[in-house]
C-alpha cells in the first residue's frame, strides 16, 4: 500500500492520520506492507520523514493487528523532481519480497506439522 502525504500541509495532517488508520486498518490490508511518501520536501515548510512518521502515528501502524506486524517505512520525495521515489519504491519492493518469503515460510512450516 502506498500512502502519499503532503509533508508542508500541517493543518491537514490530522486528516491524513485518520484517514491512512482507516485504511490500513481494515481487513483486506491486515498484513499489507506500507510505503508512505512524505511528498512536497522541496518546499521550505516541509516536515521531515521522521515528523511525518510521528504526526501520522506509523509506530501504531507498524504494530500490526491480530493478522501480525505491519512493515511500514516513510519515505521523504518530491514528485515534481522525482527526488526520492526510487528509493521509496525500492523499499516498497523490498518490504514485498520480505512478506512473500516469511508467507513461504509460513505455508511451508504449516504443512510440515
Amino acid at each position: 500500500m502506498v500512502f502519499v502525504v503532503d509533508s508542508a500541509d500541517l493543518e491537514r495532517i490530522e486528516e491524513a492520520r485518520v484517514e491512512l488508520a482507516r485504511v490500513a486498518r481494515t481487513r483486506e490490508a491486515a498484513g499489507v506492507p506500507l510505503l508512505v511518501i512524505a511528498n512536497k520536501q522541496d518546499l521550505p515548510l516541509a516536515r521531515s520523514a521522521v515528523d511525518v512518521e510521528r504526526l501520522l502515528g506509523v509506530a501504531e501502524l507498524r504494530r500490526g493487528t491480530a493478522a501480525g506486524a505491519r512493515s511500514c517505512c516513510v519515505r521523504p520525495a518530491c514528485a515534481i523532481t522525482g527526488d526520492g521515489l526510487d528509493d521509496a519504491l525500492e523499499q516498497l519492493y523490498q518490504m514485498i519480497r520480505a512478506r512473500r518469503k516469511a508467507d513461504k515460510h509460513r505455508r511451508t512450516k504449516a504443512r510440515n506439522r
